[in-house]
């Protein structure tokens, strides 16, 4: 892993991923780092997500 020091104005991609039996989630947030918190840079995600039968 990594060891740099996550500092204020940096961007971040996070890319979180759950398999499981029979499908897979995957969802993305890119958000700078603010004094007071996260400032979410995404278009926010719809209710209800479509699925893809591959």
């Amino acid at each position: 892993g990594s060891t740099e020091v996550i500092q204020q104005d940096m961007v971040l991609h996070v890319e979180p991923k759950l398999e499981a039996a029979g499908g897979v989630f995957q969802t993305e947030e890119v958000f700078r780092v603010t004094p007071n918190g996260p400032e979410f840079l995404s278009a926010v995600s719809p209710a209800m997500l479509p699925i893809v039968e591959v």
